[in-house]
């Protein structure tokens, strides 16, 4: 039985089969991850495990008031808060929501509008 270990790689929930050249030790394995008579093709078993160990890793960023500063405001995409620009109307990502990015957007797409204080954003904000 070819059993699978850490770290996971997408090319074994694609189904290909894994080798030693993919950098997986299979010394330390997680059972029951695949079907004895067909170990090139994971089970349902591992597609649901590594759907939840994707959905796990990724962050959901929560907006911070402060982000008014840098002329972002928050918006509702689904079940996701996303930042959006107050100037440009742009939509970040989820994962865009990081003083940095912020930050680099203010900087590169409206450089003449840095030195603003945070009232002439909170007034674009409630402009519609």
């Amino acid at each position: 039985m070819q059993l699978f270990t850490r770290p996971i790689k997408l090319a074994a929930a694609l189904g290909r089969q894994l080798s030693e050249s993919d950098g997986l030790p299979f010394q330390e394995t997680l059972a029951g991850l695949t079907d004895v008579s067909h170990p090139s093709q994971p089970t349902d078993t591992f597609c649901q495990f590594y759907s939840n160990y994707v959905a796990m890793s990724a962050k959901k960023r929560k907006y911070n008031e402060d982000y008014i500063r840098f002329g972002f405001v928050s918006l509702r995409k689904g079940d996701t808060e996303v930042p959006q620009c107050v100037i440009c109307y742009k939509t970040l990502s989820n994962d865009g929501m990081r003083p940095s990015c912020l930050e680099r957007h203010l900087q590169t797409a409206h450089p003449g509008l840095v030195d603003k204080p945070k009232a002439f954003f909170e007034t674009k904000k409630n402009i519609p």
